[in-house]
């Protein structure tokens, strides 16, 4: 093996040759991507971020407080209550793809 291919890794995405660029936030690594096609080649994130992360899903998708709160307003500003529950679940769907995009 060549001296230069000894730190090269053929991502799996485009199949080229590369070494993988390191993505920071914080401060603190958070994934790798390939310098070719900017697929994530690895993740960072600890098994502890990742379990907090998870309780902090959880915990939001049984927001019944909030979500009633939610409801009442729409449906007190002219919205159908079906249509309020809807616009709630669109939200929390929004929320989470917000939350996953910042922590990947």
């Amino acid at each position: 093996m060549s001296e230069q291919r000894k730190f090269q890794a053929r991502c799996a995405s485009c199949d080229h040759f590369m070494v993988p660029r390191v993505v920071f936030r914080g401060g603190e690594p958070s994934h790798s991507i390939c310098p070719f096609c900017g697929v994530q080649v690895k993740s960072f994130v600890s098994s502890e971020d990742a379990f907090a992360f998870g309780k902090a899903l959880g915990r939001l998708w049984k927001m019944s407080s909030v979500e009633k709160g939610f409801v009442d307003s729409l449906v007190q500003g002219g919205f159908g209550a079906a249509s309020a529950h809807r616009m709630f679940k669109v939200f929390k769907v929004a929320l989470l793809v917000g939350i996953v995009y910042l922590m990947s």
